[in-house]
């Protein structure tokens, strides 16, 4: 499967995507020099499992430059904590929702709702 990946060297739409997210606060400035700013098409797969990570949030920070000069930055590495938590609990919720409700009942539940809204 071939991954189509559209890199925008665009400075200052990188500039204002980090604004609007407020991710200088949460990464670093430092952090976020060596970034650029990528798109994907809907409903693209990313990333498959077993594939080596080369590139770490939507703004593609290079896994090898931080590795190598930015796991001293207490900063970068709380927003990388906290991110990695919150995807960690949102799937031991869903984990814990589809052991406790059998699917048979699930498939249930939705198509009451949907019947109940088209009538």
């Amino acid at each position: 499967m071939e991954v189509k990946i559209i890199i925008v060297n665009d400075d200052h739409r990188l500039n204002n995507y980090i604004s609007q997210h407020g991710l200088n606060d949460r990464i670093g400035a430092r952090v976020l020099e060596c970034g650029t700013l990528r798109y994907f098409e809907k409903d693209e797969i990313i990333m498959a499992t077993g594939e080596p990570l080369d590139y770490y949030y939507l703004i593609a920070l290079p896994v090898d430059d931080l590795r190598n000069q930015y796991f001293e930055n207490t900063q970068f590495l709380h927003h990388l904590i906290v991110s990695l938590s919150d995807k960690l609990s949102a799937t031991m919720n869903n984990s814990s929702y589809n052991l406790t409700y059998p699917r048979v009942n699930r498939l249930s539940s939705f198509l009451i709702g949907l019947l109940a809204t088209e009538g």
